[in-house]
């Protein structure tokens, strides 16, 4: 085998996957971090849920009067 064959051969088996694990290992750690906007986006989008939940209890309260928090957190408990 010439030279060329050799190193060529060395590079596949040796080097080439070292180098793809460290690639996508490198990826991966990029891509598993939050942006700062998407924290931003999903604060906003809990500060938002804790409204809508209010304003369901205070639409519950409107439409039946019976509803208590008693009552919603049994049908909650049941429903989990």
């Amino acid at each position: 085998m010439s030279g060329l064959s050799v190193a060529l051969i060395c590079f596949v088996v040796i080097v080439m996957p070292i180098w793809i694990t460290a690639h996508y290992a490198g990826k991966k750690h990029q891509l598993s971090s939050l942006a700062e906007e998407d924290v931003k986006a999903l604060e906003e989008l809990l500060v938002s849920l804790d409204r809508l939940e209010q304003r369901l209890t205070n639409l519950e309260k409107l439409v039946d009067p019976a509803v208590t928090s008693s009552s919603r957190e049994q049908f909650e408990r049941g429903a989990a």
